[in-house]
């Protein structure tokens, strides 16, 4: 009897294509930013800090200059972290102003972790966002998401207390758009009015 074998040969990747695979899932490239915008909660929205009278606005200053945060105080209670979570979450689906889906949102990711969001009060919240700090599952995202620690978090009021809360979203302000209030003015618009809904002072 005939026996047919059949053969593989496997044919290694030219290394020009390898380069390429690797340069797009294991670095980050220049086409992988976007312009990004933050919004704080809890700072005085017309005065969110007091810039030093000596400041210098300068490229070359040496000093740093002295900025004192004017906090707007506001209750963390069980509304208003559902009430954060909600804005965050209305803004993902805003494909006009959030390219992709992309955002960073803390208070949403904790929401998922743990079973006991929302929290009774402010100072039970502060435990559980230093309890996500401390978890593996907050490890694998930094590691997954590099500005994540960056792009989300809180300011604390002493031991157990939040002073504000920053999220951002990666906008669809197109890349090639020049920086400044000319160019950018109508994004700066639409982004402004988001203001006017924000759940707390943004």
């Amino acid at each position: 009897p005939h026996t047919h074998a059949h053969i593989h040969l496997q044919v290694p990747t030219h290394p020009f294509y390898a380069l390429n695979q690797v340069q797009k899932t294991k670095f980050y490239e220049a086409n992988d930013w976007r312009h990004s915008v933050s919004i704080i909660y809890g700072f005085e929205p017309d005065a969110p800090v007091n810039r030093s009278l000596n400041g210098q606005l300068t490229l070359d200053i040496q000093v740093q200059e002295d900025l004192v945060s004017n906090f707007e105080p506001f209750n963390f209670d069980v509304r208003m972290q559902e009430s954060l979570v909600r804005d965050c979450d209305d803004l993902q689906k805003d494909a006009v102003l959030v390219y992709n889906k992309q955002v960073y949102c803390m208070l949403n990711d904790i929401k998922k972790w743990s079973g006991e969001f929302p929290y009774v009060g402010s100072k039970e919240l502060r435990k559980g966002i230093d309890e996500f700090l401390r978890s593996d599952t907050y490890a694998a995202k930094v590691l997954k998401e590099p500005l994540y620690a960056r792009n989300t978090g809180f300011v604390p009021d002493g031991d157990d207390g939040i002073h504000n809360y920053w999220v951002t979203y990666n906008a669809t302000i197109p890349k090639e758009a020049s920086s400044g209030p000319r160019s950018l003015k109508v994004w700066q618009t639409k982004w402004e009015e988001v203001r006017t809904e924000c759940a707390a002072p943004c």
